[in-house]
């Protein structure tokens, strides 16, 4: 829910190497943003959602396909083997929320040893902060979405780390993906 990018992307600078799984969207390139950080799906604005999600499964390959605000993201399974494959002993991160992560390590049934980590906001002030200063699509949606998941993270992830303080949440957030293939909410 909040912090993930800025956690992920010191994990390698601080000894603690990492994989990651290139995952997918339909949502127009950030300014800034990396090529290859996602695979950019085409949508197809005349098809309903669930014709939309059934589409870019298909043809992207997709262990999970979900939509949040006026986009899609999704898994591409070739990417996660890819990765997986070369991710010689470094744990494999992928991030996702608290739709995808379940039907994540629903499908891949045992191929991987997987584990859950949400990182989650002190308090909806924070996360409002947060998703207006990135300008980020929906504040107001990514919040009810936020307060559903906080409601049963308990029953849906293995970790959760309050981001109170930032470097408390990285070496939370180190301790818990030590040695594992992780799958992050």
């Amino acid at each position: 829910c909040t912090g993930q990018d800025s956690i992920l992307d010191t994990l390698p600078n601080i000894g603690h190497p990492v994989a990651k799984v290139v995952t997918a969207t339909t949502r127009p390139p950030r300014v800034n943003e990396e090529e290859g950080a996602y695979v950019w799906m085409e949508r197809h604005e005349e098809l309903d959602d669930r014709e939309t999600v059934a589409r870019l499964v298909g043809r992207y390959g997709l262990i999970e396909c979900q939509k949040f605000g006026e986009h899609f993201y999704g898994t591409p399974i070739q990417s996660l083997r890819e990765a997986a494959r070369n991710s010689e002993g470094r744990s494999i991160i992928i991030k996702n929320d608290q739709y995808g992560a379940p039907e994540i390590t629903e499908r891949l049934n045992g191929e991987f040893d997987s584990r859950t980590i949400a990182i989650l906001p002190e308090t909806y002030e924070q996360l409002w902060s947060r998703l207006v200063a990135l300008g980020r699509d929906n504040p107001v949606g990514r919040i009810a979405e936020a307060a559903v998941f906080m409601s049963q993270f308990e029953k849906v992830t293995d970790y959760a780390l309050v981001n109170r303080e930032y470097q408390d949440t990285q070496k939370g957030f180190e301790c818990a993906a030590h040695d594992l293939s992780v799958v992050l909410r």
